[in-house]
């Protein structure tokens, strides 16, 4: 299956190439030292999103920080707005772009409310967490907090 992956990924990137006028020739070794290149970068690229070692670890990463930036968040009684930014900017440090569609995100913030003591029935009065309350996403909250 990587095989597969990994072929038919040279097979289009060689046909971008070669459509956008890009010439591959081996009688220099440029082009060729060129695509040689490209192609270990897309394999590169394709061993990360197979679920590797770096990607688990760079979750639990970024678990661990979501957790102790919410417990200090609450503990602050920091804004709805500014909790926000702070996971936004934990996310993007940790290479995730949307981290409302990675439920780690709210499982590690009942983690947090639950490390700085906050009582579950008044997770919901919180600023963000009033929010999402209902949601799908508080559910998460909930069973973070439940694991903690």
């Amino acid at each position: 299956m990587k095989f597969f992956s990994l072929f038919f990924s040279t097979a289009v990137l060689v046909t971008a190439l070669l459509s956008s006028g890009c010439s591959v020739s081996y009688s220099t070794g440029k082009s060729s030292d060129t695509v040689s290149t490209l192609l270990d970068s897309v394999s590169g690229s394709m061993t990360s999103m197979s679920g590797g070692s770096d990607v688990a670890l760079r979750l639990k990463s970024y678990e661990e920080d979501v957790v102790a930036a919410t417990s200090l968040s609450v503990s602050r009684g920091q804004s709805g707005q500014r909790f926000i930014q702070l996971i936004t900017s934990l996310a993007r440090h940790h290479g995730i772009v949307d981290w409302e569609q990675e439920t780690v995100s709210f499982e590690a913030m009942g983690q947090g409310l639950r490390r700085a003591g906050i009582a579950r029935e008044d997770i919901a009065r919180l600023p963000y967490f009033k929010k999402i309350a209902g949601q799908v996403e508080y559910a998460f909250v909930l069973k973070g907090y439940q694991k903690a």
